[in-house]
Order: structure tokens, then C-alpha cells, then sequence
């Protein structure tokens, strides 16, 4: 059994991959972003979702910000990612979208400012 964690910034298409691997047969992909890495061992995350494999043979997880979990993901042999990245700008225009569409304008200044992705100072 394998396990494969996709990251990477918001709104950068990590839902439509999970999507589309929920679709393969051999396949149990988790609906729920659990964050579990954050603060546990991918050991511990095995324990907790092992058993939903029954007969697959990969369990998907989606947590964009599971890109801080890189290194103990890629130090398990039986774990892997997949790091989303995608254009800045079309970022920006999927969040313009949700204000537009929701009037969500405090979701996307969250989701911007917490995008899984640190941020950098330009320098003074």
C-alpha cells in the first residue's frame, strides 16, 4: 500500500487532482483535508487511515499545506507528493472569481494570505 500527499499553494488545482484520482478503482482518496502532518509522523498517519485501503493500493490526501510536511512525506518510502504550483496571476484570478461570485472578499484575502506557500519580504 502506498500513500501520496498532494500540496501546494490554494486554489492551484489540488481539489480537481483529487478529484480525478477518486475516480480510479484501486483508489481511496480522503474528501476531508485532515492537516495531519502538521503535527504527526506519516507513521501515525498510517495507523489513522491504513485501513480505508481494503483492496487498494493508494490512499490520497489533499492538504495544500502539507507542503511544510515535505520532508518527512519524501523520507518514507511508502509516501510520496505531488506539489501543485500554478501560475500567480490565475491564482489570483480564481480567488477575483469567488469574491465576484460569493461576495467572499475575507475568504480570499484568507485563503491568499494562508495559501500553503510561504511568503517572502522583498528586501529594503
Amino acid at each position: 500500500m502506498r500513500f501520496l500527499f498532494i500540496c501546494g499553494c490554494g486554489h492551484s488545482g489540488t481539489s480537481l487532482l483529487l478529484a480525478i484520482f477518486s475516480a480510479a478503482n484501486d483508489v481511496h482518496a480522503l474528501t476531508d483535508e485532515t492537516h495531519f502532518l502538521l503535527s504527526h509522523s506519516t507513521c501515525e498517519f498510517k495507523s489513522q487511515y491504513g485501513y480505508l485501503a481494503q483492496g487498494g493500493n493508494l490512499i490520497v490526501e489533499k492538504t495544500p499545506k502539507h507542503v511544510y510536511a515535505l520532508d518527512k512525506i519524501v523520507a518514507d518510502p511508502e509516501c510520496g507528493a505531488l506539489v501543485m504550483v500554478r501560475n500567480p496571476v490565475d491564482v489570483i484570478a480564481s480567488l477575483k472569481r469567488e469574491v465576484l461570485m460569493f461576495n467572499r472578499v475575507s475568504n480570499a484575502i484568507e485563503t491568499t494570505t494562508n495559501s500553503g506557500l510561504p511568503a517572502k519580504r522583498p528586501r529594503e
